[in-house]
């Protein structure tokens, strides 16, 4: 690390799901890309589930810094009446939310 360059701070798990959840209230911040542009997953999940799972839902994975993208990441899971969605999230600095994959 050199003098002057910023490194982003270590993200925990709690402060992640705070601010999904933050994020979560308001769909204006939620953009849905690469797999979930289209696809098998409209078949089996729908947005009102999405963000209940971003609303409701648990963090799986230890958030991670990418620096390509400059986005933490992880995934969150809710599992409730049967139906278990897993999304691969990613926050930028500017604190959007991007949803990049449904697992099911």
């Amino acid at each position: 690390m050199t003098v002057g360059e910023i490194r982003p701070f270590k993200m925990s798990r709690e402060n992640m799901s705070a601010l999904i959840k933050k994020l979560a209230q308001n769909s204006g911040n939620i953009t849905f890309i690469n797999d979930c542009a289209g696809g098998d997953w409209e078949e089996l999940t729908n947005y009102r589930q999405m963000i209940e799972c971003l609303k409701h839902g648990t963090i799986l994975t230890d958030p991670k810094w990418d620096e390509e993208s400059q986005t933490h990441q992880c995934r969150m899971g809710y599992f409730h009446a049967g139906q278990d969605i897993i999304l691969e999230i990613a926050i930028e600095e500017q604190q959007s939310l991007y949803i990049l994959n449904v697992c099911q």
